[in-house]
C-alpha cells in the first residue's frame, strides 16, 4: 500500500513538473476504485495551475464526487478562475452538503468589496450578465441567515447576528419580526403622478369605514384593525382589495389626523369668536347694571 501511494505521489510531482515546464502534463486515473489518493502531506495536496478548461474535471462518480477530509486549513481553494471558482452539474448538481463540527457553521460563503458592499455586508444577488446565474450567495459579517434549526415541521428564516440576537425573522404563518424598525422608500424624486388631497373627504372616508377587532385564522393573537376590502372600497389604494400596505395606512391616518387638525383650528376660532361675544355681552351687562344702581339710588 505504502509503494503505491508513494508511487501515486511521485506521479503527481512529476505531472506538476511537467506543468511549471511548460509541457502538456495531465493526470488521468479511469476505472480505479480509489481514483487518488493524497496521504499526509504537510503542504498543499493538489495543486493545479494555469489549467487550460477544467483545474479539477470529475465524471460520473458512483458516490462523494469530491471528498476532502480533514484538511489542515481550507478543504479545497480556488483562485481567479476565469468562469466558476466552483461548478457542479448533472443529475444531483443542486446538492451540496456541509457537515458541520459543533459550533461551527454548516456552509460558509465569503464575502468581497462588490460594489454593492465594503466586503463586510452580507449581499443575496443575481447576475442578469450569466445566464446560467439563478442566485449569488456572499458574506463576510457576524450575521447569520438560516431556515429553520428544528424538526417542529414549520419552515422559518432567520437572521441573528453574532451575538445570537434574532435580528429578523420570517415566521411558518406569515408573521414578519424585526428587531427595529421597517423603512419604506418615500423620496419625491422616486414619485409620479403626486396629487393634493382633500383632507376632510380622506376623514369622511375614515369615520364611514368600520373598524372591527379579529385575529388571523390559526392564530390566537387578536388585532384591530379594518378589512382590505372596506380600505380598499373607502380609498382605492393598493395592489388589490386583499392587503393593506402600512405606508398606505399610515398616508390615511396622517391626511385624518390633519383633517381633524383642521377641525380643531376652525373650533378655536369659533370658540374664539364666541368668547369675544360673551365678554362684549358681559360688559354690557355690567354697563346695564351700573345705570340701574343709579336710577335706584336717586
Amino acid at each position: 500500500m505504502k509503494i503505491i501511494k508513494s508511487t501515486i505521489l511521485v506521479a503527481l510531482q512529476l505531472a506538476i513538473l511537467m506543468t511549471v515546464c511548460g509541457q502538456d502534463g495531465s493526470i488521468t486515473v479511469d476505472s480505479a476504485n480509489i481514483g487518488l489518493t493524497v496521504y499526509k502531506t504537510t503542504a498543499t495536496a493538489l495543486f493545479v495551475r494555469s489549467a487550460g478548461y477544467h483545474g479539477v474535471g470529475i465524471d460520473t462518480t458512483v458516490s462523494d464526487g469530491f471528498f476532502i477530509n480533514n484538511a489542515g486549513r481550507n478543504g479545497l481553494n480556488v483562485r481567479d478562475a476565469k468562469l466558476y471558482g466552483v461548478r457542479v452539474y448533472g443529475k444531483s448538481g443542486n446538492y451540496f452538503r456541509g457537515d458541520k463540527g459543533t459550533g461551527k457553521a454548516d456552509i460558509i460563503v465569503g464575502g468581497v468589496n462588490n460594489g454593492q458592499n465594503s466586503g463586510d455586508d452580507a449581499v443575496i444577488t443575481s447576475d442578469p450578465d450569466l445566464s446560467s446565474s439563478d442566485l449569488f450567495l456572499q458574506a463576510n459579517d457576524a450575521v447569520i441567515a438560516r431556515i429553520n434549526n428544528n424538526k417542529d415541521g414549520n419552515g422559518n428564516f432567520f437572521v441573528w447576528d453574532g451575538n445570537n440576537t434574532n435580528l429578523f425573522q420570517v415566521q411558518a404563518d406569515g408573521t414578519v419580526r424585526v428587531k427595529g424598525t421597517t423603512v419604506h422608500g418615500s423620496d419625491i424624486n422616486s414619485k409620479e403622478n403626486i396629487d393634493d388631497l382633500i383632507y376632510s373627504e380622506v376623514l369622511e372616508s375614515v369615520n364611514e369605514m368600520p373598524i372591527y377587532e379579529w385575529q388571523y385564522k390559526g392564530q390566537d393573537r387578536r388585532h384591530i384593525g379594518p378589512m382590505a376590502q372596506d380600505f380598499h372600497k373607502a380609498f382605492g389604494l393598493g395592489k388589490d382589495d386583499t392587503t393593506i400596505a402600512a405606508i398606505d395606512a399610515d398616508g390615511v391616518a396622517l391626511a385624518a389626523i390633519k383633517a381633524q387638525q383642521e377641525i380643531i383650528e376652525d373650533l378655536k376660532k369659533e370658540i374664539g369668536i364666541l368668547n369675544q361675544t360673551v365678554s362684549d355681552l358681559s360688559n354690557e351687562v355690567k354697563s346695564l347694571e351700573r345705570k340701574h344702581q343709579k336710577k335706584r339710588s336717586r
